[in-house]
């Protein structure tokens, strides 16, 4: 099998050579590795230059704008590989990661994709590195909510699951016909959810998405570019990606599922994105603030819900239909 990795990266030139670093490590060589370096940033063109000097099959190429999804679109379509593995600018994968994921590709020809866990590393928060297991990974609970956890490593591993985080994640070129994700979720920095996109276009094609304790990386948490302030729960930034998070539930999940997803979210919301009632809750506990913050939360979820459910009717595979 040809191994082709995809590393995003802009203004973390230091992490990159850390990335880099790695991949040259490892005992399974990649036969391609595509670099997609931000706009204006030299200083990762020049960690490359230097991190990949002698070194056949790696190549740098710069992103128009500063988008995680079009910044995998042009690697996902220069890629040669059978198997593409995808991962961020901040991780740090053991030698033997490449060859564990090559081994399970090799095993079944039926696993469409593969992952697994990310130690988290933040020097300020030494407590994240090591949470416990988790039940439930990557997976779908009996409403449609997703379940993440995938930092925190399975009790039961492997197990098959419905969604692989992209910091460590590979999939297998056949199973993802597009073989680009999907343009509405274009926005600006790192999107979030479009590994959503790509699993569920596997699922629904019949493939199996397996995550693996062992097939894991090291994940220093690394800085955000300017203009990702995802922390600002009203910013256009923050309010796009729970547009994007409504979008793809719409698209690929069944009606009720979607029903009662929106319902929680928009109602109830999450944790870092407030709900209409925990907008109400506001004025009596005078956080007035909350409540114009929830509608137009509200607001872009209904948006990326009316879009998601256009572009499912759109698409004439059967299998979204």
């Amino acid at each position: 099998m040809n191994l082709s990795v995809i590393i995003p990266t802009m203004h973390r030139s230091e992490d990159l050579r850390r990335c880099l670093g790695a991949l040259k490590a490892q005992a399974r060589p990649a036969d391609e590795v595509i670099v997609v370096i931000g706009p204006g940033d030299a200083a990762a063109m020049r960690v490359f230059a230097e991190v990949a000097a002698g070194t056949a099959g790696w190549r740098a190429l710069p992103a128009p704008r500063p988008s995680v999804v079009e910044a995998l679109n042009l690697g996902l379509g220069l890629a040669r590989g059978d198997i593409i593995v995808l991962t961020d600018d901040d991780a740090e994968a053991p030698p033997v990661w490449l060859a564990r994921i090559e081994q399970w590709f090799l095993r079944d020809e039926k696993i469409g994709a593969v992952g697994g866990r990310d130690h988290q590393l933040v020097p300020a928060r030494p407590e994240v590195a090591n949470p416990p297991l988790a039940r439930r990974v990557g997976q779908f609970n009996g409403y449609g909510l997703l379940i993440g956890n995938h930092h925190c490593g399975a009790r039961q591993s492997p197990l098959q699951v419905d969604v692989i985080k992209g910091v460590n994640f590979a999939f297998r070129r056949a199973a993802f016909g597009p073989m680009a994700i999907d343009g509405y979720l274009i926005s600006r920095g790192a999107e979030v959810g479009w590994e959503l996109d790509i699993c569920q276009t596997i699922r629904r094609a019949n493939w199996r998405l397996i995550y693996d304790n062992d097939v894991f990386v090291h994940h220093h948490i690394g800085p955000r570019i300017a203009g990702d302030d995802r922390e600002n729960i009203a910013s256009v930034g923050a309010l796009r990606r729970v547009q994007n998070t409504a979008y793809l539930t719409a698209k690929y999940q069944p009606a009720w599922q979607m029903l009662l997803v929106s319902a929680r979210m928009v109602l109830a919301g999450s944790r870092g994105q407030p709900g209409l009632l925990w907008g109400l809750l506001g004025l009596v506990t005078r956080r007035a603030a909350l409540l114009p913050a929830a509608w137009k939360i509200a607001g872009a979820y209904g948006r990326g819900t009316r879009d998601g459910r256009a572009a499912r009717r759109q698409n004439l595979s059967p299998l979204l239909a």
